[in-house]
């Protein structure tokens, strides 16, 4: 049972205008997260997006200053913004603020960053909180577009991930286990069956993320047809359907996937090449030939997350402040711990 977007939307009333706004977790889906931390406080968090990131913190600042941490305080809401594109990934964060009883962490990044990691997963960051259900309360025709585009490229980098035969459930497994990988907080920070929550918590909304496409185009392009019962089965032999596969992912893990395998255009370079649909075919099909594109597509995945979840550690220690840093971490890990008794 998710909670309603009425009740969800009172942070958005003290906030400045956003152009695009959702809400997700454990706070928001009910049925998310562990048995072991249940008992504790829902904290509901946010992704904003917004015009000018840099005016917006200035004007958001000067309405809420209890809302930022020491540094952001003494360098302004313009230099935040500023700080959250060069160390960080372009996204800052507020967390541990109180709106109406609830407790909230919101994060807001500029509407063409956002765009960016949808359309390319230049750090699968927020693209990657996006594979996973979300609650809609400011909604942007051009952002929701590009979200359509990032559920397909996830749905068919999990299919390239399993195995011949697989399950729902495991598919599903795969989708949301795609922005963890190489994630330096789930060494020690995170709780270990985070994702297995999610999945057991939330198979009816992933339906209906994933579900269709699976039935569509995505599972054409995967030869997939029911093997036995609740089993699936791919073709995963093939190299045209494999090519296919390949062909949805973002240019730029494509583009990593070859420079890694030493494939090349021609005539012209990755990125362009890579903007023809039949030369995109055409690089995928040399790259399904080669017998260890699955291990370089998984590199290709977990080189950027774990560079990213390093970036946003390390922008979360300097804005938020040692103490709420410190409080946040201590609640990760003993999060973490419990669910590991």
């Amino acid at each position: 049972m998710a909670t309603k977007a009425y009740e969800l939307s009172r942070l958005l009333e003290v906030l400045p205008p956003v152009n695009f706004a959702v809400a997700y977790g454990s706070g928001v889906f009910k049925h998310f997260g562990s048995a072991a931390v249940s008992t504790t406080t829902k904290v509901v968090d946010y992704i904003l997006a917004v015009d000018n990131a840099q005016l917006w913190h200035a004007e958001n600042a000067a309405a809420n200053p209890r809302h930022y941490g020491g540094l952001s305080k003494l360098i302004g809401g313009k230099s935040t913004a500023i700080l959250a594109d060069t160390v960080g990934l372009g996204v800052h964060f507020n967390p541990y603020v109180q709106v109406g009883g609830q407790l909230c962490k919101y994060g807001v990044v500029s509407t063409a960053s956002l765009l960016r990691d949808l359309d390319s997963w230049e750090h699968l960051y927020l693209a990657g909180r996006l594979h996973k259900p979300v609650k809609g309360l400011v909604k942007c025709h051009t952002v929701e577009r590009a979200m359509s585009k990032n559920l397909r490229s996830a749905l068919c980098a999990a299919l390239l991930l399993l195995p011949e035969k697989f399950s729902k459930e495991e598919l599903y497994y795969q989708i949301c286990s795609l922005s963890y990988r190489g994630d330096i907080r789930m060494a020690f920070a995170e709780d270990k069956s985070k994702v297995e929550n999610i999945v057991g918590g939330s198979e009816r909304e992933l339906d209906h993320l994933y579900l269709q496409d699976l039935h569509g185009v995505s599972g054409a392009k995967a030869g997939l047809v029911i093997a036995e019962g609740t089993i699936w089965s791919q073709a995963k032999n093939s190299v045209s359907s494999r090519a296919e596969l390949l062909t949805s992912l973002p240019d730029s893990v494509l583009a990593e996937m070859g420079e890694k395998s030493s494939l090349s255009f021609r005539n012209s370079s990755l990125d362009i090449g890579l903007r023809n649909p039949m030369s995109r075919l055409s690089f995928a099909v040399r790259l399904a030939q080669n017998s260890d594109h699955i291990n370089l597509l998984q590199d290709a995945l977990s080189s950027r997350v774990r560079l990213a979840s390093f970036r946003q550690a390390l922008h979360g220690v300097l804005t938020t402040g040692l103490g709420k840093s410190s409080y946040y971490l201590f609640e990760k890990v003993r999060k973490a711990l419990m669910t590991r008794r």
